[in-house]
Protein backbone atom coordinates (compact mmCIF):
# COMPACT_ATOMS: atom_id res chain seq x y z
CA UNK A 1 0.00 0.00 0.00
CA UNK A 2 1.22 3.53 -0.76
CA UNK A 3 2.27 6.11 1.77
CA UNK A 4 -0.74 8.19 2.74
CA UNK A 5 -3.11 5.23 2.57
CA UNK A 6 -6.32 5.99 4.37
CA UNK A 7 -6.15 9.66 3.38
CA UNK A 8 -9.38 11.24 2.17
CA UNK A 9 -9.59 12.15 -1.49
CA UNK A 10 -12.36 14.01 -3.31
CA UNK A 11 -12.57 13.26 -7.04
CA UNK A 12 -14.40 16.02 -8.94
CA UNK A 13 -15.20 14.76 -12.44
CA UNK A 14 -18.28 15.36 -14.58
CA UNK A 15 -17.80 12.19 -16.64
CA UNK A 16 -19.33 9.39 -14.53
CA UNK A 17 -17.25 6.66 -16.18
CA UNK A 18 -13.98 8.49 -15.52
CA UNK A 19 -15.08 9.38 -12.00
CA UNK A 20 -15.66 5.70 -11.28
CA UNK A 21 -12.34 4.65 -12.82
CA UNK A 22 -10.39 7.24 -10.83
CA UNK A 23 -12.19 6.57 -7.57
CA UNK A 24 -11.80 2.78 -7.88
CA UNK A 25 -8.10 3.09 -8.74
CA UNK A 26 -7.44 5.31 -5.72
CA UNK A 27 -9.54 3.17 -3.38
CA UNK A 28 -7.59 0.10 -4.55
CA UNK A 29 -4.38 1.61 -3.14
CA UNK A 30 -6.00 2.50 0.17
CA UNK A 31 -7.47 5.98 -0.17
CA UNK A 32 -10.95 6.85 1.09
CA UNK A 33 -12.61 8.39 -1.95
CA UNK A 34 -15.72 10.48 -2.51
CA UNK A 35 -16.94 11.82 -5.86
CA UNK A 36 -18.56 15.10 -6.90
CA UNK A 37 -20.03 15.65 -10.36
CA UNK A 38 -18.83 19.24 -10.86
CA UNK A 39 -16.94 22.06 -9.16
CA UNK A 40 -19.95 23.47 -7.34
CA UNK A 41 -20.79 20.06 -5.86
CA UNK A 42 -17.11 19.61 -5.03
CA UNK A 43 -17.01 22.89 -3.13
CA UNK A 44 -20.10 21.85 -1.16
CA UNK A 45 -18.37 18.56 -0.21
CA UNK A 46 -15.20 20.43 0.80
CA UNK A 47 -17.19 22.66 3.12
CA UNK A 48 -19.02 19.72 4.68
CA UNK A 49 -16.16 17.18 4.96
CA UNK A 50 -12.45 17.10 5.69
CA UNK A 51 -10.30 16.02 2.73
CA UNK A 52 -6.58 15.75 2.24
CA UNK A 53 -6.60 16.00 -1.54
CA UNK A 54 -8.91 17.08 -4.33
CA UNK A 55 -8.43 15.52 -7.76
CA UNK A 56 -10.39 17.67 -10.18
CA UNK A 57 -11.06 17.88 -13.89
CA UNK A 58 -10.30 21.33 -15.25
CA UNK A 59 -13.27 21.69 -17.64
CA UNK A 60 -16.67 21.08 -16.02
CA UNK A 61 -20.12 22.68 -15.98
CA UNK A 62 -21.30 25.07 -13.23
CA UNK A 63 -17.80 25.62 -11.81
CA UNK A 64 -14.55 24.62 -13.46
CA UNK A 65 -11.58 23.09 -11.68
CA UNK A 66 -9.58 26.31 -11.58
CA UNK A 67 -12.42 28.21 -9.90
CA UNK A 68 -12.84 25.32 -7.46
CA UNK A 69 -9.12 25.46 -6.70
CA UNK A 70 -9.22 29.20 -6.05
CA UNK A 71 -12.30 29.03 -3.79
CA UNK A 72 -11.03 25.97 -1.94
CA UNK A 73 -7.64 27.63 -1.45
CA UNK A 74 -9.32 30.43 0.48
CA UNK A 75 -11.62 28.17 2.48
CA UNK A 76 -9.45 25.06 2.97
CA UNK A 77 -5.80 26.11 2.41
CA UNK A 78 -4.49 22.81 3.81
CA UNK A 79 -6.11 20.75 1.04
CA UNK A 80 -3.77 19.90 -1.85
CA UNK A 81 -4.98 19.83 -5.47
CA UNK A 82 -4.33 17.68 -8.50
CA UNK A 83 -5.88 19.06 -11.70
CA UNK A 84 -6.56 16.95 -14.79
CA UNK A 85 -7.31 18.05 -18.33
CA UNK A 86 -7.58 16.57 -21.79
CA UNK A 87 -6.10 19.68 -23.44
CA UNK A 88 -3.00 21.46 -22.22
CA UNK A 89 -3.72 25.17 -21.90
CA UNK A 90 -0.56 27.10 -20.93
CA UNK A 91 -2.58 29.92 -19.33
CA UNK A 92 -4.64 27.50 -17.25
CA UNK A 93 -1.47 25.61 -16.32
CA UNK A 94 0.21 28.81 -15.11
CA UNK A 95 -2.91 29.87 -13.20
CA UNK A 96 -3.19 26.44 -11.58
CA UNK A 97 0.46 26.50 -10.50
CA UNK A 98 0.06 30.01 -9.15
CA UNK A 99 -3.01 28.93 -7.17
CA UNK A 100 -1.14 26.01 -5.60
CA UNK A 101 -1.82 22.92 -7.69
CA UNK A 102 0.47 20.03 -6.78
CA UNK A 103 0.21 18.26 -10.14
CA UNK A 104 -1.37 19.03 -13.48
CA UNK A 105 -2.10 15.77 -15.29
CA UNK A 106 -2.91 15.34 -18.96
CA UNK A 107 -5.67 12.86 -19.78
CA UNK A 108 -5.41 10.09 -20.50
CA UNK A 109 -2.96 9.21 -17.76
CA UNK A 110 -2.11 5.91 -16.16
CA UNK A 111 -3.66 5.07 -12.83
CA UNK A 112 -0.12 4.79 -11.47
CA UNK A 113 0.51 8.42 -12.49
CA UNK A 114 -2.69 9.42 -10.75
CA UNK A 115 -1.80 7.49 -7.59
CA UNK A 116 1.71 9.03 -7.50
CA UNK A 117 0.25 12.52 -7.92
CA UNK A 118 -2.20 11.90 -5.08
CA UNK A 119 0.56 10.49 -2.89
CA UNK A 120 2.59 13.71 -3.36
CA UNK A 121 -0.49 15.79 -2.65
CA UNK A 122 -1.24 13.84 0.55
CA UNK A 123 2.26 14.58 1.83
CA UNK A 124 1.85 18.28 1.05
CA UNK A 125 -1.54 18.38 2.78
CA UNK A 126 -0.06 16.73 5.89
CA UNK A 127 2.77 19.27 5.94
CA UNK A 128 0.30 22.15 5.60
CA UNK A 129 -1.80 20.79 8.47
CA UNK A 130 1.27 20.34 10.65
CA UNK A 131 2.42 23.89 9.89
CA UNK A 132 -1.03 25.19 10.87
CA UNK A 133 -0.93 23.22 14.09
CA UNK A 134 -3.87 21.00 13.17
CA UNK A 135 -4.02 17.82 15.17
CA UNK A 136 -3.50 14.58 13.27
CA UNK A 137 -6.50 12.40 12.51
Amino acid sequence: MRQGAGARVLVVEDDPVLARIYSCALAAVGYVVDVAVDGAAGLERLLAERYDVVVSDLCMPRMNGLDLLKDAGRLRPEVAFVLMTAQLDPQAYDAAREAGTVRYLLKPMSMDQLARAVESAVMLSAARRKARGDRPR
